[in-house]
Formats: C-alpha cells, structure tokens, sequence
C-alpha cells in the first residue's frame, strides 16, 4: 500500500483536509464545522475523528472523510464511494483500493452484514451479553463470566470485539434455517443415511476444537452450541413437505413417515452443480416418463 499525507486548513467556521499522495497529487478533499468553543479544543481531536478510517483497506470494512462514505462489503467485487451533499447521496461509484481513486459511476449498491452475528451497537450489545450472565446461575453464570469478560471490557471502551460469533446462541434463541424464509418448499433429503454419516463426521471434527475453546475458558457450556444436528434436520423436515429417497427404511429413524412410494432409482453421474449436465441427464430420462404415460392414458 502506498504512503499518504493529510492537509489541514482550519478555518473560522470549517476545517478542510486533504488527502495527498507522495506526489502531491490531492485524492480526496473534506470538511467539518469548526467547533471555536474553550479556545478550540475540540479542533484537533475532531480532525483526528474525522481521519480515523482514512481509507478502504479491504472487504468488510468502511471509511467516512465528511460527506464521502467509502465501503467495501464481504461480497462486492470492488469497493463502493458514497458522496453526500448535506443529507442526499450525490453519487455512488466504485473505486481503486491501491490509488483510492474513483473509477466507473453505480446506480446503486447492496449492503450484505459484515458479521454473521448481529447484536447492534456496542452498548446494545454488552447490555444482552449482560442480560444473558445475570440469567445464568452457579457455575454457569461464573463460566459465562470469564468468556465474556474481555468482550465486555472491549465493548465498554465501544470497540466490537472480532469473534461474535461464539454468542450465536444467546443472540438467536431459535435459529432460524433457509427454509423459514421458502414459501410452501418441497424438502428433498436423498440418502438420508449419508446425510447422517457427513454431519456425525463434522460433529466429530468440531468437537474437538470446541473442548480445546472450552478447556482455554474462551467458550463455556451454552456457547459451544453453534450448528444444528440431524435432530434439527429432522423437526425442519416435519414442519414441510418433506422427500426422503433411501434405499432402506432402517436409515429413516429420526423421521415420521406419513406415506411410502416405491420408485424406480436411475444411477447418474455427479452434476457438480452444472445444471446443464444435470439437464442432459434428466432429459431422457423425462422423455421415458412421458411416453409411459402416454401409454397408460391410451
């Protein structure tokens, strides 16, 4: 990354600051109000507010220099440049991380969450880790304390610590899954027994480092719960309408049938995602179906 200076002109109502390459070449320009009240003791700690985040460094992060709001989200290929005039965006455009210069103009951006766990402010955060500590009784409420005493201590002193995600379960009692957010899906579970296989495999692979985060006093029992089972699975299953394709019935226990269909199964190779693979191999298999059909109807 390249070497930056800052310009600084205080005024008697604004202070205007500059951003510069080493060759003096201006990048950016903004303006604060100058605050003259106890002799202006308030002016240099506003500019230094005001160049906190001087500029976009990577994804996940964001920078504001007055009126101009830079922004880089997880899932944007570029990052994205917001100028405001007084409370209205001028214009959005992206621009070059390394010359933080503007490049091609936007009609518009998405903003995904920058964190998969999403509490609020800082404040608003220590107050539910708070909540959830004084719920919390005898060895579990002093095991809750000790995780989460440096947390606190950083969102006392409102900085968001960078490990949320170990309170994925006092944020979100009830997680919700993709299907909470489908209208009337149709649930199809093929080989339910692999299914079960992969998850156990995982379990075992994440057990381990969670007993590592638990013996270390980083996570306590109650935080340790961050992905569902296959009883989960299951009870989502339920609540749709929901395909099971297994070879055998003894690899179904968890789920209450409610109807058995025997099929005639078609061995396919793996698609990997291509959907017109995939539809090269159901096609013909579609056209059997239909002159099947046919058959029975005359």
């Amino acid at each position: 990354m390249g070497k930056y200076c800052f310009g600084v002109d205080v005024g008697g109502t604004t202070v205007k600051l500059g951003l510069f390459n080493t060759n003096g070449d201006l990048l950016e320009k903004w303006e604060i109000p100058t605050v003259t009240e106890d002799n202006g003791k308030a002016i240099l700690p506003d500019c230094a507010k005001s160049m906190r985040r001087s500029q976009v460094d990577g994804p996940g992060q964001f920078s504001v220099r007055g009126d101009i709001v830079d922004i880089y989200a997880p899932d944007m290929r570029q990052p994205a440049r917001v100028e405001y005039w007084d409370d209205e965006i001028d214009s959005i455009s992206s621009f070059d991380l390394l010359t933080q210069r503007r490049d091609s103009a936007l009609e518009k951006i998405y903003l995904s969450p920058a964190r998969e766990v999403l509490f609020g402010d800082t404040a608003e955060t220590a107050e539910a880790l708070r909540a959830a500590i004084k719920k919390a009784r005898g060895r579990h409420r002093t095991a809750l304390e000790k995780a989460t005493e440096a947390d606190l201590a950083q969102l006392d002193s409102g900085l968001m610590p960078e490990a949320m995600d170990k309170y994925y379960g006092l944020r979100y009692p009830e997680p919700a899954t993709l299907l909470d957010h489908l209208d009337t899906p149709l649930f199809i579970l093929d080989e339910v027994g692999g299914i079960r296989d992969a998850q156990k495999a995982t379990e075992f692979r994440r057990s381990e480092e969670l007993t590592g985060l638990l013996e270390e006093g980083v996570l306590c029992p109650g935080l340790d719960v961050l992905y569902q089972t296959m009883d989960d699975l299951a009870a989502a299953a339920q609540k749709q309408s929901t395909l099971l394709c297994e070879n055998f019935l003894r690899g179904m226990n968890e789920f209450k049938l409610k109807d058995l269909i025997n099929a005639e199964a078609f061995a396919a190779p793996n698609w990997n995602g291509d959907l017109v693979s995939l539809r090269e191999d159901l096609d013909p298999l579609i056209a059997q179906v239909s002159i099947r059909n046919r058959r029975y109807a005359c």
